[in-house]
């Protein structure tokens, strides 16, 4: 019954805070999370703006997430677009040609 009455406001809320086209995967999290958490919750407090927080911590992680990924993968792009550096000093680690931007792509999506 809570899912139905609050999966609407929580999608809309999660898209406008800036999820997107992830607002549905926000809005499962927050409900897995608000499950996982109902112990947490006070006793004749309306559930409403409870989950609607998770949805907007959600939200941020999500937001945090991409910038995350954004900026890893601005590092990892090197000067020449063909050549990738990944680490600092003597840890880095040099990608070369296409198997260095198919190996960036995957390093910057398993960052989330």
């Amino acid at each position: 019954m809570l899912v139905a009455r609050y999966t609407l406001p929580a999608h809309r809320a999660a898209f406008l805070l800036g999820a997107g086209e992830e607002a549905d995967d926000v809005v499962q999290e927050a409900f897995v999370k608000a499950f996982r958490h109902l112990s947490r919750f006070r006793a004749g407090e309306p559930f409403g703006p409870w989950l609607l927080r998770i949805v907007a911590n959600e939200t941020r992680n999500l937001t945090r997430s991409r910038r995350r990924r954004a900026a890893l993968t601005l590092r990892l792009a090197g000067p020449t677009g063909n050549t990738l550096l990944w680490g600092t000093g003597r840890a880095a680690l040099r990608l070369e040609g296409d198997f260095g931007e198919k190996t960036a792509l995957a390093i910057a999506r398993s960052a989330h």
